[in-house]
């Protein structure tokens, strides 16, 4: 839905905000969940920005391009619009798109999620498993209250 994308934003900087640089993290520095591996361009465009306004307003254009129009949120059902934006950002667009093909209920989708979550939270990553299914169950929540 297009009136989501505002409150599918907010939910993600509760979950993305801030800088990282984690040693086994393969993205590598991030900065709001923008990976220098993976959008090695942006995160440096991102970085040289001197305001919070400019900052939050690319950001914003960055999620709703790289993630919330791939996957084609508009177009999704409520709350399950939210729900694959943010396993789209956490896991990638494909995989987000993949997962819409054998469900839009968003309350199905977070449990396949969780699924896959457990099934690659292992060796390095099992460090993560939790923060991962925690995500999800915030994520709930929020979408079962709004």
């Amino acid at each position: 839905m297009k009136e989501n994308f505002d409150k599918a934003f907010e939910l993600l900087m509760d979950f993305e905000g801030g800088y990282s640089d984690d040693i086994f993290d393969a993205g590598g520095k991030t900065m709001y969940g923008i990976s220098i591996n993976s959008f090695p361009k942006e995160f440096n465009e991102l970085m040289a920005l001197k305001t919070p306004k400019e900052r939050e307003e690319y950001i914003r254009n960055f999620y709703r391009k790289n993630f919330w129009d791939v996957i084609k949120a508009d177009s999704l059902p409520d709350k399950t619009d939210i729900a694959a934006f943010d396993f789209a950002v956490n896991s990638g667009a494909g995989r987000a798109k993949r997962l819409l093909d054998v469900t839009q209920d968003w309350k199905d989708y977070i449990f396949y999620r969780i699924d896959f979550l457990i099934g690659i939270g292992k060796g390095t990553n099992s460090k993560y498993i939790r923060g991962w299914v925690n995500r999800c169950v915030r994520l709930w929540k929020a979408l079962k209250e709004g």
